[in-house]
């Protein structure tokens, strides 16, 4: 999965360099970028009762649509991992929330 998280990130790299969209990708509007596609996720849900994913099984408007945001939300942290010069590839595990969480809420 690694390589093509760095394919596509390389893909996403040629896109703006392109267009010379590179002055538009700073930081700042990168995370808002992020945030305003992620309450776009959110949005989806907001007049939804509070369903499994499974639930939505026949809906393709909503999977479709999930599909779409989360698509966005890669496509921007791909480009905010870019603008710091990271490669998603090289992020570590131990580095990560799920490490820090794995060790706060540990299975009894």
């Amino acid at each position: 999965m690694s390589d093509n998280l760095r394919k596509l990130q390389n893909r996403q790299e040629e896109f703006i360099d392109e267009r010379g969209w590179d002055q538009f990708h700073m930081p700042k509007s990168l995370a808002m970028a992020i945030s305003v596609e992620s309450n776009e996720l959110v949005e989806l849900f907001q007049w939804h009762d509070n369903l499994p994913a499974e639930a939505y099984a026949e809906d393709s408007k909503i999977r479709d649509d999930v599909k779409d945001e989360l698509a966005d939300i890669v496509i921007y942290s791909l480009s905010m991992a870019s603008a710091f010069g990271s490669w998603i590839a090289v992020l570590s595990f131990e580095n990560s929330n799920l490490s820090r969480s794995t060790s706060a809420f540990s299975i009894r």
